[in-house]
């Protein structure tokens, strides 16, 4: 995914976010207070400022999800014991699954709808 600081690529955009790159939070930190690792990535200025504290549509994130996997990856290899323990906190509970990635994407989704069809906040596309 990168090899430096001036080579994140933007989770939104896939282009590169060089040095003008922000940490997004992938549900809005306004809306759902989470700092853990998995809710935390690379995004452009230009895009993290256009999402602010909007909720992904199903679209984007589909469109983004192989990159997301790909950091997934690299911040479970990084810190594995604080990756591991927030994401199965927060998006796997206690289930046991085969894909963790797969789990943890389709419950970001179901948050992701819920957030916009029945508590009303606005939708990014």
């Amino acid at each position: 995914v990168y090899s430096s600081l001036n080579q994140l690529t933007c989770i939104w955009t896939s282009k590169s976010a060089g040095s003008d790159f922000e940490v997004d939070h992938l549900i809005p930190f306004s809306i759902w207070k989470n700092n853990d690792l998995w809710n935390l990535l690379p995004a452009s200025r230009t895009a993290n400022n256009q999402k602010r504290d909007k909720i992904p549509s199903i679209q984007r994130l589909e469109k983004s999800k192989t990159l997301i996997f790909e950091y997934w990856e690299l911040l479970k290899t990084q810190y594995p014991k604080r990756f591991e323990q927030e994401f199965r906190i927060a998006l796997l509970g206690e289930q046991i699954v085969k894909d963790w990635k797969e789990a943890g994407f389709e419950k970001i989704k179901e948050s992701c709808q819920y957030l916009v069809n029945i508590r009303g906040f606005e939708l990014w596309k």
